[in-house]
């Protein structure tokens, strides 16, 4: 079973805790549909960012693999040569 954060939960291991600071002025606010509209489209780009944050990191590590096969590959291919 999952846990569901909050958005400044999800969003403080990226950069500083001051998410929550900028978003007090809302909640105060009686405009309730403004409010949800806004919440609904910082969930958006906070799923946004998550996905693409997670796509940088496997395209990262793929790339060092790929990095490492091909060093590997150059130091086989040297060996055989000086055989």
């Amino acid at each position: 079973m999952t846990v569901a954060l909050s958005l400044e939960e999800r969003l403080a291991q990226y950069g500083g805790g001051r998410v929550g600071g900028c978003r007090r002025p809302f909640r105060q606010s009686r405009l309730s549909g403004l409010r949800a509209r806004l919440e609904a489209q910082l969930e958006a780009a906070a799923a946004r960012f998550e996905l693409d944050r997670a796509i940088y990191e496997i395209e990262v590590a793929a790339m060092h693999a790929w990095l490492r096969n091909l060093v590997e590959f150059d130091a086989y291919c040297a060996r055989r040569a000086g055989s």
